[in-house]
């Protein structure tokens, strides 16, 4: 709705968005599961191809790597497009029905508003009955089977741990073709850490262009709870690469400069002002810096700068103007040998 309402349509017809924040549910607190959570999520607008999703599944997939989490188990699942949604509802409607009295009261209002629902279920007996339900991979055309394997295949030669769930369906209706979700036993029966799925009719539903989309959402409070079931530790926050030792006021606004110019070339570093060298060095090596550029009166005068690698000790002495240079220059040697 706010990619619609706001016109980022009007800006192109390929887009990739993110959100973050809080989120609601009626629903009865669990482990892991609140009424109150916060969720970010990533949508993929614009391209219904294979390798969109892909992309889509890798970037959630990467970032649970990323922050250490193991056991992780891709789940995957094609709902094929209109029409095979359509004529599996049919045959599982069909398979359901000499049971419907023995479904649970939930189920029997999904058998009437939307069967595929029922798959969802978390019913012990009715998880043992659907085991026998016909499968939605019998139902999809030709080119729904050639997409769903497609992006399988890309998985697979990425070495993620994939399992094709035919059951697996996700919460929400509006979802077609691929459907995904990424789970770790770590917390038992709330194992989801996320998941989506691919919705190619939602935008044009709410009023907007008739524009394909695949996304997903993870909540952040369920991660953290993994990662600490798991024994993960967040990373320490990275040390900054150089520090600018600045012990003559006059140099200030100039180094200051230098250091943002620094910091926009990418590279981590504070300019520390001091009275004294010996202190700029120990904060420097306390800080794990690499670097420190030393500017006292004398380098002040002769508008240079010393620059001490803090590993090996050594000391040379280059034009204040190409501060920006060198080290620029220092961290891709460093760069290139780590």
């Amino acid at each position: 709705r706010a990619f619609i309402e706001n016109g980022l349509h009007q800006q192109g017809s390929n887009h990739k968005l993110f959100y973050i924040g809080p989120f609601f549910r009626y629903d009865r607190p669990q482990a892991g599961r609140y009424r109150q959570f916060h969720q970010f999520g990533a949508e993929s607008i614009g391209k219904a191809s294979p390798e969109r999703d892909f992309e889509t599944i890798m970037m959630l997939y990467t970032l649970y790597k990323n922050l250490g989490l193991n056991h992780l188990d891709v789940l995957i699942n094609t709902l094929g497009d209109k029409e095979s949604r359509k004529r599996y509802t049919s045959e599982l409607k069909a398979f359901l029905t000499p049971h419907v009295s023995k479904l649970s009261a939930d189920s029997k209002k999904r058998f009437s508003d939307n069967p595929l629902r029922i798959l969802d279920t978390k019913n012990p007996e009715e998880i043992v009955l659907l085991e026998k339900a016909p499968s939605i991979l019998d139902c999809v055309n030709t080119e729904s089977r050639r997409h769903f394997e497609t992006v399988v295949k890309y998985l697979l030669e990425q070495k993620v741990p994939v399992t094709v769930k035919p059951s697996l369906v996700r919460g929400l209706d509006y979802y077609n073709e691929t459907v995904f979700e990424i789970t770790s036993p770590t917390l038992g029966a709330q194992n989801s850490l996320g998941g989506g799925g691919r919705y190619d009719s939602l935008i044009k539903s709410y009023g907007g262009p008739d524009l394909p989309a695949i996304g997903f959402g993870t909540g952040i409070e369920r991660i953290l709870l993994t990662m600490l079931a798991q024994g993960v530790t967040t990373a320490p926050p990275p040390s900054p690469f150089f520090n600018i030792i600045v012990m003559h006021p006059e140099a200030k606004p100039k180094l200051a400069i230098v250091t943002q110019q620094l910091r926009e070339s990418g590279l981590a570093g504070e300019m520390l002002e001091v009275k004294k060298i010996q202190k700029g060095l120990a904060e420097t090596n306390k800080q794990g810096a690499l670097y420190a550029l030393i500017i006292g009166s004398n380098e002040w005068e002769k508008k240079e700068f010393q620059l001490k690698c803090m590993r090996s000790g050594k000391l040379t002495t280059h034009p204040i103007d190409r501060a920006k240079d060198i080290l620029k220059s220092q961290w891709e040697n460093y760069a290139a040998n780590s």
